[in-house]
């Protein structure tokens, strides 16, 4: 590739910047630490080299540019950080000179652009033969469906429906008299009534009624109705879920960029008037010498030569120029704003400064102006010898850093007679390499102060400068700082280890507004300011007044204009999320005044993704992987701009609404292309109903009538218990009691029985005025769940040991278990033992196994089972007794009697079920349910669903055999640590669906 620079010469394809950054993309990916300072120091190479080439132009002999050869010696330094890398390095580079074309002229044709060429042409071929695609399937479409509208299938025709009557089943319901539930049934139970189960394994499935069909115009004005409705509904979801986000990630093509401009207050960073004093004291004028004669002293001079002709000359005072060079690491480098801000108020009070740029070592300049060539650090003392020299710099770069001597440029350097270093590192913290450079230079801050005490005729060392009690800056951030920009995170605990000591340096404040500048997807100066000056601290100051600019201008990620994605996504994590929804909350308002089109210094720069049809994306997939692939490379990430789910993730800043009106993405109002769709959607579903009645003709010839079930655990039946009732003095009584319960087949003889429960409204909690009662109860609040079905015991042994087997040993449990003595062991005993853990793995087993969706109840689906309907503490009434529930009977509860205690678990088919037909929900054993722990309901779901926690814990309800009957209440709750075990926690299942 050869790139035009002026009509006398070309520049070959060797030294552009894309070659060479594929060149650091292969080193990286073998290994190399290469990160974004090595790609803007080969970008500051090529800009050296252009302007060499250019200066040599009017040599005829010269050829600077003609052998990449001449790169091996200039890259090598760059990249390469040790000997054996030094030596690796040769050999990539002579392997990558083969691959580089040699110069030749500008007519000869470019391999590179016949390849792009011919790739744009399949593209062109591949989206021609899509086109034809998609037209044939439209015309096989419209075939079909004219088939069907002249040629009715004989199936369309309505037929007679035979008689049936519906069957009733008995169903449970709350009786409106008393606390306890009454069975509503038709008829008295005299065998099982199958109803269907509620599930998707279509292992059994019930045979299809006689259909009535209609006919096949009526269909098809149904499902033209559907198909309507189906993309009205789609357009509103549309429009409601998805949202505009920024988002950062890095791309292998160049994508097309949209400048978007927002204006910012005009926040005045430094005091006006402390400016205007420093300002004046810049131009204070200074005595030069004039070409004209002092006369007097001319003659007196004379005198005093005996005669001989001396002539002295008059001084005039002019206004100073100052030469300032700024030490900027990329575009984007804080620092180097920071210290811009400070000489745009000296310009802005014309002071004559002349500003150039270096990064490192001021040999290659640039200037302020983009269309100025670089310039070296001789060019600069030809062309401003008589200027006062002000070097914005770390001292420590004036230094080698393998020799620890001065660098041989610094030399130049002392050609200026008025000279300075203002340093970034606060005063507090110099060292010896402001002491070495004090010999030479007057130095002095990076700061309004610096400015003040350079031009105070007083000014005396570092004694006059107002300094600040700053900690030092971490050394891992000094020593290592392209470890802390890699796109890829250290090690975790080096990553700990480097955010303490962040912590510690930047103090609350400082990390609050780095955490402020990770939200954004880039980091940009105007931005930085625009939250230093919004974002307030507790005590209602700005983060610009409590936090020191030096201090967070000097990290390594402000340097580099660049934060990696895993620590901003640590950074976010740890903010709280009052303070996360604030800080967004101010940068969308900021992002609002993009839709006024003013005018503002933030420029954002956003990728627009181009929209193409599947086949394009899929033709330009296997292009991709024809090609050579690239790394991921810092410099080629962009800012995108994407619709998302709400569910956005951490790294994405959404956008305001009104940013739609800036892009041209589908809004709330029709285009031409969603009349289209609409159009094509439509004349879809015609052709599909015309469709329809023969597919379900053929389906119906497939199904023998009338197919008896095969799988009858796959249905409810009907059962009938013995509950109980006791009164407040403990005295029990039995009734009858009904409900509808399905049958598992586990394997081995081993069920599952699950009993139908119906959906409703209950009042969860507990009343402050129930005994024994705690805080964790309440508040009360009325909560609907809907139908499902629920364990009717507690998982037994048997049960998990078939489903688990014998070799399940996570953390130890097999050990643990084997502990316990033998009383607690049983096949129809409850498992106990089991956190948390263990009993989701339990439940993604027997999913496994079933095909069905087991999981634990939610604490709200808990609780309603257990209270069966009543308002009581207890399902059973006001109080228990050791006949209906197992507890430590000496630790009764109200007006009972104490009674036994068993000091162990029992079969989980004994004792009394509750109302609702659910044994041992009182006592046994704890239930691990779903939710996280919260210690209220405040903020509680109400709709039954199971409520997260960021605590760690999780629920456990229903008290067990070891404690007071207090603990057993419907209300009672525990939390525990999700893999915490116990010789008295088990747990129950649940599975969603429809009941009787």
């Amino acid at each position: 590739m050869v790139n035009r620079v002026n009509n006398q010469g070309f520049i070959p394809g060797w030294l552009h910047p894309d070659v060479l950054s594929s060149f650091l993309d292969d080193l990286r990916e073998a290994g190399y630490n290469i990160g974004v300072e090595q790609y803007i120091a080969v970008q500051d190479l090529i800009l050296a080299l252009v302007a060499q080439e250019q200066a040599q132009r009017s040599i005829a002999s010269a050829k600077p540019l003609e052998d990449p050869e001449q790169l091996r010696s200039l890259l090598g330094p760059i990249v390469c950080s040790s000997a054996t890398e030094q030596a690796d390095f040769q050999d990539r580079f002579d392997r990558w000179l083969t691959l580089m074309p040699r110069p030749r002229k500008a007519t000869e044709p470019d391999a590179e652009q016949q390849r792009a060429k011919q790739v744009q042409q399949d593209l062109q071929q591949i989206n021609k033969r899509s086109r034809r695609l998609w037209w044939g399937i439209a015309v096989t479409l419209l075939v079909l469906f004219f088939i069907g509208l002249l040629f009715p299938a004989p199936g369309n025709l309505p037929t007679e429906a035979p008689d049936s009557s519906p069957s009733s089943s008995p169903t449970i319901a709350p009786s409106p008299q008393d606390n306890s539930p009454a069975l509503v049934a038709p008829d008295p139970i005299t065998s099982p009534v199958p109803v269907p189960l509620p599930s998707t394994d279509p292992i059994a499935p019930a045979p299809d009624p006689p259909e009535i069909l209609p006919s096949w115009q009526v269909t098809l004005g149904i499902f033209s109705l559907l198909s309507l409705s189906t993309i009205l509904i789609w357009e509103l979801w549309w429009n409601w879920q998805i949202r505009l986000f920024l988002q950062r990630h890095a791309t292998t093509q160049q994508p097309q960029l949209q400048d978007v401009s927002l204006p910012m207050a005009d926040h005045a960073l430094f005091p006006p008037l402390a400016f205007l004093h420093i300002a004046q004291r810049f131009r204070q004028r200074v005595p030069i010498l004039s070409n004209q004669l002092a006369v007097a002293p001319t003659i007196a001079k004379t005198l005093q030569k005996g005669g001989w002709f001396t002539p002295v000359y008059r001084y005039r005072q002019v206004l100073p120029e100052y030469l300032i060079l700024i030490d900027r690491a990329s575009y984007r480098d804080h620092q180097a704003r920071w210290i811009d801000e400070m000489v745009d108020r000296l310009a802005e009070h014309d002071v004559l400064v002349d500003r150039f740029y270096f990064d490192g070592s001021p040999q290659i300049c640039f200037s302020i102006l983009p269309a100025n060539r670089p310039c070296t650090l001789q060019d600069l003392t030809h062309d401003y010898p008589d200027h006062q020299l002000l070097v914005f710099a770390p001292a420590e770069n004036l230094f080698n850093p393998m020799t620890g001597e001065l660098e041989l440029w610094v030399e130049r350097l002392t050609t200026w007679s008025d000279r300075a270093i203002l340093t970034p590192k606060p005063s507090g913290q110099w060292g010896y390499p402001e002491i070495a450079l004090a010999e030479h230079f007057m130095i002095l801050p990076a700061t309004p102060a610096g400015l003040v005490a350079l031009k105070t005729p007083l000014y005396r060392g570092t004694d006059n400068l107002v300094t600040q009690d700053m900690k030092p800056f971490p050394p891992m951030l000094r020593d290592y700082p392209d470890r802390w920009i890699d796109r890829h995170a250290p090690r975790s605990d080096r990553v700990e280890e480097m955010l303490t000591a962040l912590q510690a340096y930047l103090g609350p404040d400082g990390v609050l507004w780095l955490s402020a500048m990770a939200i954004f997807p880039e980091l940009h100066w105007p931005l930085t300011l625009y939250l230093g000056y919004q974002l307030r601290t507790v005590t209602g100051q700005t983060l610009l007044q409590t936090v020191p600019m030096t201090t967070l201008a000097t990290l390594p990620w402000c340097r580099a204009g660049y934060l990696p994605d895993w620590l901003r996504r640590i950074l976010i994590t740890r903010l709280s999320a009052a303070t996360e929804e604030q800080i967004r909350i101010t940068l969308q308002k900021l992002l609002v005044t993009a839709v006024s089109g003013t005018e503002g210094n933030l420029h954002l720069k956003i990728a627009q993704p181009q929209q193409s049809t599947l086949l394009t994306r899929l033709a330009n997939a296997l292009v991709r992987r024809g090609s050579r692939q690239t790394v991921d490379s810092p410099l080629r990430d962009y800012i995108f701009m994407e619709f998302m789910t709400r569910n956005r993730s951490k790294l994405a800043l959404q956008l305001p609404n009104t940013w739609r009106k800036l892009q041209h993405w589908p809004t709330a109002k029709l285009s031409r292309r969603d009349f289209i769709l609409l159009g094509v959607a439509l004349g879809y579903g015609l052709v599909a109903a015309a469709l329809t009645p023969l597919v379900r003709q053929w389906f119906l010839a497939q199904t023998p009538p009338n197919t008896p079930p095969t799988t009858p655990q796959d249905f409810t039946q009907a059962f009938q218990f013995q509950t109980a009732t006791v009164t407040p003095t403990g005295q029990v009584t039995l009734r009858e009691g009904r409900g509808q319960e399905y049958q598992e087949d586990l394997g081995n003889g081993v069920t599952l029985r699950m009993v139908a429960l119906p959906g409703g409204t209950f009042l969860m909690g507990s009343p402050e005025n129930e005994a024994d009662r705690s805080s964790d109860e309440g508040p009360q609040r009325d909560v609907t769940v809907q139908n499902f079905f629920m364990g009717q015991y507690e998982v037994t042994q048997a049960q998990w040991f078939t489903v688990m087997g014998r070799d399940y040993n996570q953390n130890n449990w097999q050990e643990r278990w084997s502990s316990l003595e033998s009383k607690f062991k049983g096949d129809n005993q409850p498992i106990v033992r089991v956190s948390w853990d263990d009993a989701q793995e339990f439940i993604r087993r027997l999913n496994q196994r079933t095909g069905r969706t087991y999981r634990l109840p939610t604490e709200a689906e808990w609780e309603y089972a257990a209270r069966a309907g009543t308002q009581t503490p207890f399902s059973y009434g006001e109080t228990i007794t050791p006949a209906v529930v197992n507890y430590d009977g000496n630790y009764p509860y109200g007006n009972a009697p104490k009674g036994e205690y068993r000091q162990t678990t029992i079969a989980v088919d004994s004792l009394y079920p509750n109302p609702w037909g659910l044994y041992h929900i009182h006592g046994n054993v704890w239930e691990w349910v779903e939710d996280g722990w919260h210690d209220n309901y405040n903020g509680a779901p109400r709709d039954g669903t199971s409520w997260s926690s960021s605590d760690g814990r999780k629920v456990l309800r229903g008290g067990s055999w070891s404690l007071n009957a207090r603990y057993t209440r419907s209300a009672n709750r525990d939390g525990s640590r999700r893999d915490s075990r116990s010789d008295s926690s088990g747990f129950r299942l649940v599975l969603s669906g429809r009941t009787p």
